[in-house]
């Protein structure tokens, strides 16, 4: 009889025992989930916040574009007005025309304008240097944006060989040839010879490359604002 006590006292015991593990596991998965849960709730609160940050830096790039736009069509405007001004001169001493002399004087001395598009920082030197360009999931929009930015700094360098060509060539020559005021041709054979006329023409071929560059970057960007996430109700 008192075996079968001990055998009942221990079954007893065993019931209680896994009945405490089967509680213990319980708490342990609860606190688990609970856990998980939790950390899932954080990671939702962070892709919110991760996503909000990405659409304000859309709205910004946006927005730096359209600027870039303006700017860049107002040096194409520039440009295209002062080379019809230019290529008239080249018509004046390829003729030799005497007659249009003052007319010749004045557009020489508009050779000292020039276009220059800068900036002190572009939209992806902007999100590389800050960083934040881990805000930006859309790899192809980020692909543009460097091309973009390689446009950029290629227009910036034709402006500079532009100046360079005003500053070291056609001021120091034009003002030895020209009294300013009152307006008069000094010395006519600088300004009616090839020497002068290569110097426009080769400002002519600066400016239409800086054109066409200009107008590229223009349908480049406008590809872009066209894209996807920036075409998705940020501008309206």
């Amino acid at each position: 009889m008192l075996i079968f006590k001990q055998m009942a006292i221990k079954m007893k015991s065993s019931k209680g025992l896994g009945k405490y593990f089967l509680l213990s596991i319980g708490e342990i998965v609860l606190i688990v989930v609970g856990i998980l849960l939790a950390l899932q709730l954080d990671n939702w609160d962070k892709d919110i916040e991760n996503r909000e940050f990405e659409q304000q830096y859309y709205q910004s790039i946006y927005v730096q574009l359209l600027e870039d736009k303006g700017e860049i069509q107002g040096n194409l405007n520039y440009g295209n007005a002062y080379l019809l001004e230019y290529k008239k001169a080249i018509e004046i001493i390829a003729n030799n025309d005497r007659s249009q002399s003052i007319e010749l004087a004045e557009i020489a001395l508009k050779l000292k304008f020039y276009s220059d598009f800068k900036r002190k920082s572009s939209i992806f030197q902007t999100l590389v240097y800050s960083g934040e360009i881990k805000h930006i999931k859309n790899n192809k929009l980020i692909q543009r944006l460097q091309n973009l930015e390689s446009s950029y700094v290629y227009m910036n360098r034709l402006e500079d060989l532009h100046k360079d060509l005003i500053m070291a060539q056609l001021i120091p020559y034009t003002i030895k040839a020209i009294q300013i005021q009152p307006l008069k041709i000094i010395e006519p054979e600088m300004i009616y010879n090839y020497y002068f006329q290569n110097m426009i023409i080769l400002t002519i071929g600066l400016m239409d490359e800086t054109n066409e560059l200009y107008q590229q970057t223009i349908n480049d960007i406008d590809t872009i604002l066209a894209s996807s996430p920036l075409s998705n109700g940020l501008h309206d």
